[in-house]
């Protein structure tokens, strides 16, 4: 997918003065953010080097992503919540979602609390190995049917995989995870050819965007 600044008029912007160090950043946050970053998941995770930090949240803020760390602890790689502020208040909209996650101690259904308890709850995972936070999924944008699946079937006996385990509707599931492969494909090959992050949205939104979203309603 080879980009024409002439046609296009989209110009790289500071790319040549870049670290490997930054410009990996900005290859990583496209491949492992790509749904998010283009309005067609609530949430993903991004793992990143604590001294990548100020970098990832100057890249990702340009694109109008929020921003959470979920999990630092020195020495360690630190865990970043990636979020659309609209999809995610979408999520907790559903009153069986919102159900779910007071089994999990969510009492207050605002955004900000809830992310507060997940960081706490995730943290507690990571530094005292205490039991996983399911509700993870329900956040991250997996289907409540799937989250509970995981749960009851401790992650086995599932109908497929991909981005996670699925225990219900596999049709619609599979055709999920191949609009999520061609995203990140497509913007890892435009950040690859020189495009920061925000560039490759911006190129994705006005040229191929129109196309996936009609596949996304077919899906869904």
């Amino acid at each position: 997918m080879a980009y024409n600044t002439a046609d296009r008029q989209l110009e790289v912007n500071g790319r040549r003065e870049w670290t490997a160090e930054q410009i990996a950043l900005n290859c990583q946050a496209a491949f492992q953010c790509a749904p998010v970053l283009l309005g067609i998941k609530p949430s993903n995770l991004l793992i990143i080097e604590p001294s990548n930090i100020a970098m990832a949240q100057q890249l990702l803020r340009s694109t109008g992503v929020g921003i959470r760390t979920l999990f630092y602890s020195p020495g360690r790689k630190i865990i970043l919540f990636v979020y659309r502020q609209g999809m995610m208040e979408a999520v907790l909209k559903s009153e069986a979602n919102l159900a779910f996650l007071q089994e999990y101690g969510y009492e207050d259904a605002s955004f900000s609390r809830i992310l507060s308890r997940l960081q706490k709850r995730y943290c507690r995972y990571m530094s005292e190995r205490q039991e996983f936070p399911h509700e993870l999924g329900v956040l991250l944008g997996y289907p409540l049917e799937d989250v509970k699946g995981f749960i009851q079937h401790k992650g086995e006996n599932f109908l497929c995989s991909g981005y996670w385990k699925v225990y219900a509707n596999a049709e619609e599931a599979q055709k999920t995870f191949q609009l999520y492969d061609t995203v990140r494909k497509g913007l890892s090959e435009l950040t690859e050819q020189g495009l920061n992050v925000c560039e490759a949205v911006a190129y994705w939104e006005q040229y191929r965007m129109p196309g996936e979203r009609a596949v996304l309603q077919a899906a869904g």
